[in-house]
């Protein structure tokens, strides 16, 4: 549906033989590769971002700790980037690095580092790149990527760039590294790793419990990251051994759910958002929080939290309404859905994706369009994550909330003037084959600031510090 939608908006998809034939001149393009980046060449002393050129959306995905809580996200470019160079030289790994890079640099991802941490994936073959030297150190991994076919020429290279790693993780970089047992060049790499990497996608429980073992007399002083998790049924296997992170989109995953009646709490805050949206009186709002001081207190606390931007305290939900008016009040209400009720393990990471998701719908809608509407912006991106978290369909959740047919257009059809914002987002944070590139495009938004908004929603959601 995704993918289909974007066609429709963009045109047929280019012809895969030929986009594979186009791909190093495209990302040639996108960031020029300098001769003197390359190993054995002299390293650059600067590098000007100021350049006008273009550059690929980021993609992020997240990474949870053993509480099942957002410990970081890992970037990189979206797919259809990723699948150019897949197996592919070094020269053309080397400049998908340094646009990766370049966007990071220009995103200003250290706004997020000291709250999250940043799992960069980088070929070995990219160690030279002076960008390198420009990361925040303490929060960074950077997740080395090597295939067995390293080639003939590797045993030098890997001579030549050991000191240029080990110059690395002295500065503080830390290092992650996938455990090679047939490759034994690369053991100085793995002895300097910080976090050993162990790919679960599509294997069988066995199969991953098996080299677990195999690694597990390796990993004194190391963490064990389980990376590309695609489903809730694999995490909850990942648990039970000695994972200390976990990535993949497992989060943001809809799974084959049982019919189930909502609880009581948020049976409550259906009819509350459905009374702020009639413009009820204050008083009438109120009334209904009275026998709740719980849902007051977290009401209260994200109206009050510094992502809010007041420059003054609110007290009581009275004066919420009077001073904010209900559309603010509103969006704020929407996410009590979220810490009520009953609760799983992982809608904390759940409720972060649908804030960063409604924020970051908001910051494309202002770049290009007047404010009137920007709550109804974030609105949906929240509650396009509804489904998930009730673990009931859209169809049934969406009657019992009396949305503006827009927003009801977006979730239910991916249609309307807020779907393309929508689609944006979500292709922000997936690996998806979507061209979020030529969305954007569509948008009139360039990839840079999408970027740069990315970074914007994911240190907002950061600033409330929510939990359920």
């Amino acid at each position: 549906m995704f993918q289909r939608f974007i066609d429709k908006l963009t045109g047929a998809a280019d012809d895969k033989q030929q986009l594979e034939q186009k791909a190093f001149t495209e990302l040639n393009e996108l960031a020029p590769l300098s001769t003197d980046s390359l190993p054995g060449m002299q390293d650059r002393n600067a590098f000007d971002l100021g350049d006008e050129v273009k550059h690929g959306l980021m993609v992020r995905e997240t990474v949870l700790g053993r509480g099942q809580r957002v410990e970081g996200y890992e970037f990189r470019l979206n797919r259809a980037r990723r699948g150019q160079v897949h197996q592919a030289t070094p020269t053309t790994l080397r400049l998908y690095d340094e646009v990766l890079l370049r966007n990071i640099m220009l995103a200003d991802l250290d706004r997020l580092l000291g709250h999250r941490q940043a799992f960069i994936p980088l070929s070995v073959y990219s160690l030279n790149n002076p960008l390198l030297n420009q990361l925040s150190q303490s929060s960074v991994v950077l997740m080395l990527e090597c295939t067995a076919e390293c080639g003939a020429d590797f045993d030098r290279f890997a001579r030549e760039v050991s000191p240029r790693l080990q110059e690395l993780h002295g500065a503080g970089l830390r290092i992650g590294m996938t455990r090679y047992n047939n490759n034994p060049v690369l053991e100085p790499f793995f002895e300097l790793a910080d976090f050993v990497l162990l790919d679960v996608h599509e294997l069988p429980f066995e199969q991953v419990q098996k080299q677990v073992q195999l690694t597990q007399g390796e990993l004194i002083g190391k963490q064990l990251v389980a990376r590309n998790v695609d489903s809730l049924e694999m995490l909850h296997a990942c648990l039970k051994l000695p994972f200390q992170y976990f990535h993949g989109p497992f989060v943001m995953r809809r799974e084959k759910w049982e019919s189930r009646p909502l609880d009581s709490s948020r049976t409550h805050i259906l009819r509350l958002l459905n009374e702020v949206r009639q413009q009820a009186d204050p008083e009438v709002v109120a009334a209904m929080f009275k026998h709740d001081a719980a849902l007051t207190y977290k009401l209260l606390r994200f109206i009050n939290s510094p992502a809010s931007g007041l420059s003054r305290q609110i007290s009581s939900i009275e004066h919420a309404l009077l001073l904010l008016g209900h559309k603010p009040v509103y969006r704020w209400l929407t996410l009590l859905l979220f810490v009520s009720g009953d609760s799983e393990p992982l809608d904390d990471a759940l409720l972060e994706a649908a804030l960063i998701r409604g924020r970051l719908m908001e910051l494309l809608w202002c770049e290009l369009n007047d404010l009137e509407v920007r709550d109804e912006l974030f609105v949906t991106g929240v509650f396009s994550l509804l489904d998930k978290l009730l673990r009931v369909s859209m169809e049934e959740v969406l009657p019992a909330l009396n949305l503006q047919s827009e927003i009801e257009q977006a979730l239910l059809e991916l249609k309307g003037p807020y779907a393309p914002y929508l689609a944006l987002a979500m292709a922000s944070e997936t690996d998806s084959d979507a061209e979020a590139g030529r969305l954007a495009a569509y948008l009139g938004l360039t990839s840079d600031r999408v970027n740069r908004h990315l970074v914007d929603a994911l240190v907002w959601a950061q600033d409330l510090e929510v939990t359920s």
